[in-house]
């Protein structure tokens, strides 16, 4: 949230009657002030809805987020080899970067479940 949303949320409530709280009771005041409050975020600061792409989800508790980026450069590599030119350079660097790649993960998978059962 910006420095002006929040200046603004706060010049908001500044500015808000207060006082009908003096007539109110406990649970009265306190559902008036959520509203206030509500009202007053939804105004400087909506909700957004967030589209994750499938290929950013982590799904297993033991991959990082450099090992699924890791996983998307073998990815493009492979693409590159097969779509492209087919070459043997090509293929030995996706072979190199794909096994380098899963012994990686194997050791990654493995330290998060002997640190988990310990």
């Amino acid at each position: 949230m910006s420095e002006t949303n929040i200046n603004n949320i706060i010049t908001s409530l500044t500015n808000s009657n207060w006082a009908v709280l003096d007539i109110m009771t406990s649970e009265e005041g306190y559902n008036y002030f959520i509203d206030i409050l509500s009202q007053v975020i939804d105004k400087f600061a909506p909700e957004k809805e967030v589209i994750i792409h499938q290929k950013h989800i982590i799904r297993e508790p033991w991959m990082s987020s450099g090992l699924l980026k890791s996983s998307q450069t073998k990815d493009k590599l492979h693409r590159k080899y097969i779509l492209n030119d087919k070459s043997e350079v090509t293929h030995a660097q996706f072979i190199k970067y794909r096994n380098k790649f899963h012994k990686i993960k194997r050791i990654a998978k493995e330290t998060y479940y002997r640190i988990l059962l310990e």
